[in-house]
């Protein structure tokens, strides 16, 4: 089962530190709850509810797998998505930071996905197909765990200059 494999692909998620990524403010916790529970989509729901963060759901009337969780942290500096089922199956999550450009975003996710981790990120993505300046990946266990960045809304492009959204994903290696 695909949740099993990231699951086990990332338990070394679980021993990181909570506290270390709090230390770097809103998006990096935010960026650590995305990875310490992709593949947990209500580990995410709990993390981010008792963190605070205001829940509203997007409806597209299909049922739960058809339901985007969005979250907004209390500051309003950061949104998370995470939807659950079908094409999203809790392998991913998206993140929109206030403030942050796609110039800005994919660095500062690197970095901290870096220190959560505890591997290096490459530039790109593992078939590179993103623009090196928009992507970073690194091959964990037996996954690859992709940030990309792109301007927000709903067909992201590698605009520097751009609002960005963050977008995680793990995918089998």
């Amino acid at each position: 089962m695909r949740r099993a494999a990231i699951v086990l692909a990332l338990a070394t998620l679980q021993s990181a530190s909570p506290a270390a990524a709090q230390r770097g403010g809103e998006l990096s916790w935010a960026i650590s709850t995305c990875l310490r529970n992709i593949g947990d989509f209500h580990g995410a729901m709990q993390a981010y509810t008792a963190r605070g963060y205001r829940y509203s759901p997007e409806d597209f009337g299909g049922g739960p797998q058809d339901v985007i969780h969005w979250y907004t942290s209390p500051d309003g500096s950061v949104t998370a998505a995470i939807a659950f089922g079908g094409a999203h199956d809790g392998s991913s999550c998206r993140l929109v930071p206030k403030g942050i450009t796609v110039g800005q975003a994919v660095p500062y996710a690197r970095s901290a996905a870096e220190k959560l981790l505890g591997v290096p990120f490459k530039a790109g993505t593992p078939r590179g197909m993103i623009d090196d300046a928009c992507g970073a990946w690194a091959k964990v266990g037996g996954c690859f765990v992709q940030i990309e960045a792109g301007s927000d809304g709903q067909d992201p492009i590698c605009d520097a200059a751009a609002p960005a959204q963050i977008m995680i994903n793990v995918t089998k290696g």
